[in-house]
This record gives structure tokens, C-alpha cells and sequence, in this order.
């Protein structure tokens, strides 16, 4: 069962990681915080404004780093439809995972809060990494991918 479970986690974070790289490399990052934010505000019924991340600046550097998160979010599918095989790799792709929020933590504290949806990013690695991280390989039991 931690084993489905840590395959879902992988897969959907993956996922989630391919597509907001897509959306920043091809839209732009004021777009996709557009979309974040307006996400946020619908889901909790209130308004907080926008996030800026105008600027030619902000917006060359976050298309650079999306390929990256692509390959993270393709890395994470990969291993999670290879559980068995790759197993391994899980502490280092929740370690990779963990200091991203690490760098949201020391935003905040430097520069001051974001927009509360991305607050709810931040806080996002800490929660998945005591999901993946912190079940040894050996306690999981892991069947092949096509035990079921």
C-alpha cells in the first residue's frame, strides 16, 4: 500500500511539474503566476490580487529553469513506473524537492511574503518530502509494475 501511495505522489507531482514548466517556458511566468494566483483566489473564495512577476528579468530566468523542472517532473514519472528498480533514487529527488522549499523559506524571510497561494507552494516540498523521504526503501514494500 506505501508503495501505491509513493508511486501516486511521484506521479502526480511529476505531472504537475512537466505542466507548470510547460506553461512558464511557453506562456511566460506573469501568466502562469496569473493562473496560480486566480486559482488560488477561486478555490478559497477570496481575493488576494495578483502576484507580480513582471519583468524581463524575472520572466528570462524562469524560462530557463522550467526545462529543468520538466526534467525533474519526467525523472519523478520515471521512477515512479519503475518503483521497484529505482527506488533509490527517491531520497535524492525528495532531498532536490525539499531545498526548492528551503529557497521559498528564505524568500520569504528575506523579501517578505508572497501571494498565499504560493505560500501554499512553499509549504508543498516539506509535506511531500515527510511523505517520500522519510520511509526507508526496506519498509516499503514494493511489487513490480504489473503485480497490481
Amino acid at each position: 500500500m506505501a508503495a501505491r501511495i509513493l508511486c501516486i505522489l511521484l506521479i502526480v507531482l511529476g505531472l504537475s511539474a512537466i505542466l507548470i514548466g510547460l506553461s512558464i517556458y511557453l506562456t511566460g511566468a506573469p501568466h502562469t503566476g496569473e493562473i496560480t494566483t486566480q486559482l488560488y483566489d477561486h478555490l478559497t473564495r477570496m481575493s488576494h490580487g495578483s502576484a507580480s512577476l513582471e519583468g524581463p528579468t524575472v520572466d528570462s530566468e524562469l524560462r530557463f529553469y522550467a526545462p529543468f523542472w520538466m526534467a525533474y517532473g519526467a525523472m519523478l514519472i520515471a521512477t515512479a513506473r519503475k518503483l521497484k528498480l529505482h527506488l533509490n533514487r527517491v531520497p535524492l529527488l525528495s532531498a532536490v524537492f525539499f531545498a526548492g522549499g528551503v529557497g521559498r523559506g528564505l524568500a520569504y524571510v528575506f523579501t517578505g511574503p508572497p501571494h498565499p497561494a504560493f505560500v501554499v507552494l512553499r509549504n508543498t516540498p516539506q509535506s511531500e518530502c515527510r511523505a517520500l523521504q522519510f520511509h526507508p526503501a526496506k519498509q516499503l514494500r514494493v511489487r513490480g509494475h504489473d503485480d497490481g
